[in-house]
């Protein structure tokens, strides 16, 4: 929330703001701005999922057009499969942050 804050109103501390203009502000949101993907449960803007599905009927199409597509390997693989995919994680505070870093830096042998 703070980055959507600062990077759309340039609002760094908004516990300063009274809640009911904050609601405003964050109600007022584009649909790429992080709360309201959030909100939305999705981590693809519409504009985005559009382009993804154009480029993937593209593909199939001109694929449906080889050997291979007769065959039935070789299949391209679909950009909005792989960005629908929950590939991000998102922390509550830092704390949380901190901790889920210490976690993988264990895994990967180091700090």
């Amino acid at each position: 929330m703070i980055c959507d804050l600062a990077e759309y109103y340039h609002i760094y501390d908004y516990s300063q703001i009274p809640i009911t203009f904050l609601s405003i502000l964050v109600r007022g949101l584009r649909e790429d701005s992080r709360i309201y993907r959030r909100q939305t449960k999705t981590n693809l803007s519409v504009s985005n999922m559009l382009l993804a599905g154009i480029n993937d009927r593209l593909s199939l199409i001109l694929y449906s057009k080889t050997k291979d597509a007769i065959n039935g390997v070789n299949r391209p693989s679909l950009i909005l499969e792989s960005l629908e995919e929950d590939n991000y994680k998102a922390f509550n505070s830092k704390d949380d942050f901190m901790k889920e870093r210490e976690k993988f830096l264990e895994k990967k042998g180091g700090k």
